[in-house]
């Protein structure tokens, strides 16, 4: 028999007459017990939130059994049930922090991202040339090799000279470069 089948009929059983208070308490108080118990066991076992079913079904069957038992068993286990759970709860995360199923690496200084512009050495200020059209984005070479780039307004050619203006992550924005007048000799 399943979980799903046994506590509903230790909840209908215990309006069966013949039973006692302390034993209609003793179900009630082992009820929410095994609720508390099956919400630890969630942080243990990956069931897809089944044992958490378990677990609600077990505490509303132990805190309506508790009512039958005695009004103050039934308002005891209501109120304490929450309190347990939170328990459970603090109780489980603390076990997985500890556990070595989740990874303990601390992240340096060095870790996260790095743009492809540094090691090309292209910051604010860089001149390159336009390998595609930009609109609004394409590629440029510059002299370590080519990147993406945004224009920043408009679009550009392919052979248009850009200027990186800024990076935003992992974006290059970059503007047209004016052409420049040719020298007079």
């Amino acid at each position: 028999m399943t979980p799903f089948v046994i506590i509903p009929l230790a909840v209908v059983g215990a309006q069966a007459p013949g039973l006692s208070s302390g034993a209609l308490a003793a179900l009630a108080i082992a009820l929410v017990i095994i609720g508390v118990l099956l919400f630890a066991l969630e942080f243990f076992v990956v069931s897809g939130g089944f044992i958490t079913a378990l677990a609600g079904v077990s505490s509303v069957g132990g805190i309506v059994v508790g009512f039958y038992a005695t009004p103050a068993l039934g308002w005891v286990l209501l109120v304490s049930s929450p309190l347990m759970a939170i328990f459970a709860i603090r109780f489980g995360l603390r076990r997985l922090g500890n556990s070595r199923l989740v990874i303990q690496a601390e992240l340096t200084e060095d870790a996260g991202y790095h743009h492809l512009a540094e090691s090309f050495a292209v910051k604010p200020g860089v001149i390159g040339t336009l390998s595609t059209d930009a609109m609004p984005t394409g590629r440029c070479h510059f002299d370590a090799g080519e990147l993406d780039v945004s224009m920043e307004s408009g679009s550009g050619r392919r052979g248009d000279r850009v200027r990186v203006l800024r990076i935003d992550g992992p974006e290059i924005v970059v503007i047209r470069q004016p052409e420049e007048p040719p020298a007079q000799g």
